[in-house]
């Protein structure tokens, strides 16, 4: 009997440690999707940003500006955009600090607690996060303002 036993915790351990994996592997494909969800949304804005100034563009390439300096000027914009979206987001997050909630396992008859802790580490992470975002969803539209043709964007209504 007592060999049963040994043999059903093992499987259970087992079958604990395969059910985590897939749960973590989950979470990443979720968080995988949701960056590059916020990507293109920031590179939706971008390119919106640009049709609307394409004068604005040409009379900058009229007025002597580069094209590396229109790139650069469009990636500062969308970097400062995000990090004001960051922001906003940790000013959101704060009243959850130290929030505690818990779930009550049946199989085990065990509870797990969860407490939100935002530390300053974090917050840095999640700014430094949202900069990446928008640095990299500001690339291509940035890009396409620094080649826009200086006639043709002139011409634009």
């Amino acid at each position: 009997v007592s060999a049963d036993v040994y043999e059903r915790r093992g499987s259970c351990q087992e079958t604990c440690l395969d059910t985590s994996h897939p749960s973590s592997q989950k979470t990443q494909e979720i968080t995988a999707f949701t960056i590059l969800g916020c990507t293109l949304a920031a590179m939706n804005t971008m390119y919106a940003s640009v049709g609307a100034r394409t004068r604005e563009v040409g009379t900058l390439r009229v007025l002597g500006f580069r094209r590396r300096s229109i790139l650069f000027g469009f990636i500062l914009e969308g970097s400062v955009l995000s990090l004001m979206g960051g922001v906003l987001g940790v000013l959101l997050s704060l009243p959850m600090n130290h929030y505690s909630t818990g779930t009550f396992n049946f199989q085990s008859f065990s509870e797990v607690v969860f407490e939100f802790q935002i530390t300053p580490a974090l917050m840095i992470r999640g700014l430094l996060f949202s900069v990446i975002v928008g640095v990299v969803g500001s690339l291509l539209p940035a890009i396409r303002a620094a080649r826009l043709p200086v006639i043709t964007s002139l011409k634009s209504l």
